[in-house]
């Protein structure tokens, strides 16, 4: 512990350019409800309660000679480099605009380097359809999609009740990034980018990419029927493309 946290004192990451406090930004009306800024802020644990915590989850892992050198390694820590990474804390917990946590959070999540897929991004199965007449592949795609667009008209019209645990409202911000956003690449560190007023979905077949606009000109989401003409058309067109 002394020694991963002596490195950051040394090379003063936590104030370095590499934790970046997230800033306001403009954002849609709709994105404005989910901020929730009358939340009670992450605090920040006293120093000595978080050392004191650290020797009780380690104690059972230690020999009694290597507990011992850790509690003396410990203490070390709560006298010197813990006060400055503490001080530094605070610091970031006043310049934050949400949680202090967040700038950590970001740059371990646009600073890692290996695939996204996988690594970052985990991949799942969905159940089949409960109505197995629907569970051809195009059909199912345009359910999913059209069902979908459904919960992004709630989201933007704020009409989702608020998150609870135990009748505490949650802060609901990570809505906001769920639609319409993307990660693009940079030299160190990629960022984020989000257009709240998004009306377009990529369609990946048989490696060919495909922008697709799901919203009609009445500014309606798409019905099922016509999203499954769309994903037809795309198999067509990839197929011959495959071909070529």
């Amino acid at each position: 512990m002394s020694e991963q946290l002596r490195d950051l004192s040394e090379n003063n990451i936590l104030k370095s350019d590499r934790i970046v406090v997230r800033k306001k930004k403009t954002v849609a009306k709709w994105a404005k409800k989910w901020e929730l800024e009358d939340l009670p802020r992450l605090p920040i644990p006293e120093l000595k309660a978080t050392c004191d915590r650290y020797l009780e989850a380690v104690a059972p892992l230690l020999s009694p000679e290597e507990l011992e050198e850790t509690k003396r390694k410990t203490q070390e820590f709560l006298q010197f480099e813990g006060v400055n990474l503490h001080k530094q804390l605070l610091e970031l917990k006043a310049a934050a605009t949400t949680s202090w946590l967040e700038g950590f959070w970001d740059t371990m999540y646009l600073e890692y380097r290996a695939p996204v897929p996988i690594n970052i991004n985990p991949c799942f199965v969905l159940q089949d359809d409960p109505t197995p007449s629907r569970n051809n592949q195009i059909q199912r795609a345009a359910t999913l999609i059209n069902s979908t667009l459904a919960f992004v008209k709630l989201l933007r019209n704020n009409a989702l009740a608020p998150d609870t645990e135990r009748k505490t409202k949650l802060c609901m911000h990570q809505y906001t990034l769920l639609f319409g956003s993307t990660r693009i690449p940079g030299f160190g560190r990629d960022r984020l980018a989000t257009d709240y007023k998004s009306k377009t979905i990529t369609v990946v077949c048989r490696d060919q990419y495909y922008s697709v606009n799901v919203y009609g000109a009445d500014g309606k989401p798409l019905p099922v029927d016509d999203l499954e003409n769309i994903i037809s058309s795309i198999d067509t067109e990839s197929r011959r493309a495959e071909r070529n």
